[in-house]
């Protein structure tokens, strides 16, 4: 059951220069790197940010936000029949086992998705019809001057070294003028260089947006990226998402 505090992972970024920022922060929200300079990203992260608009680390107790967002799913279920035949989280828990998910769209909530390339972003961003996105700049601050990358494959790692040192060097013998010229710089970087979003969204739509974890013609990265998304998810409503071998 992992919480995160953007205050947190902010404060974290803001210990380095602009350029090491995005590392900072991935590295804050729990990514792990294959390296010490936090440029060759081993594993993304993903955590639970706000509940309902709440920062989710402002609850005291973790238990209380699975409690108290069923009780919530519980009055959209009363409302099917104008009866709540015993607490709230009952007859929400009721409904849910009757198939009936519907209910879960009055809990809103939003995750920090960290160490996703671009590249996969973008399958999230086709996506924007059930969820909402709050992006980082793709390339037009100092942010994305010296970005790490993400390494699908162990195998590739001194390739993508490669790669990253090539075009460190490339954009090192550089002038930027000004914010055009950073935006041209910076996407010299490969569509594997790691970001980080919040993704935002009810309950239900996430449900919905997990249908792809199982579908092998979307991107190795993103089916595991839904796997921690299930797993962190499921972590506080486990009667909505079940590991998917039991889903």
């Amino acid at each position: 059951m992992t919480v995160l505090s953007m205050e947190a992972l902010v404060a974290a970024g803001m210990q380095g220069a602009p350029e090491d920022r995005m590392g900072l922060l991935l590295e804050a929200a729990g990514c792990k790197f294959h390296d010490s300079h936090r440029r060759l990203l081993e594993s993304p992260a993903v955590g639970l940010l706000m509940v309902g608009g709440i920062p989710a680390a402002d609850f005291e107790d973790i238990q209380a936000i699975t409690a108290s967002t069923m009780r919530g799913a519980g009055f959209a279920a009363a409302m099917s029949y104008l009866t709540a035949d015993g607490p709230l989280d009952a007859v929400a828990n009721k409904v849910l086992d009757q198939g009936h998910h519907s209910i879960m769209h009055v809990v809103q909530v939003s995750l920090m998705v960290a160490g996703v390339s671009v590249g996969v972003e973008n399958e999230f961003n086709s996506q924007r019809d059930l969820l909402h996105m709050a992006r980082v700049t793709v390339a037009r601050t100092r942010a994305q001057s010296r970005p790490p990358v993400v390494v699908p494959d162990p195998s590739f790692l001194d390739v993508y070294i490669e790669v990253l040192g090539g075009v460190d060097g490339i954009r090192g013998r550089l002038e930027i003028a000004g914010r055009d010229d950073l935006e041209a710089a910076n996407l010299l970087y490969p569509a594997g260089k790691a970001t980080a979003f919040v993704l935002s969204g009810s309950l239900r739509n996430f449900e919905k947006l997990l249908g792809a974890e199982t579908d092998p013609g979307k991107e190795a990265e993103f089916r595991r990226v839904l796997g921690l998304i299930r797993g962190c998810l499921g972590g506080f409503w486990p009667s909505l998402f079940k590991p998917i071998a039991e889903g």
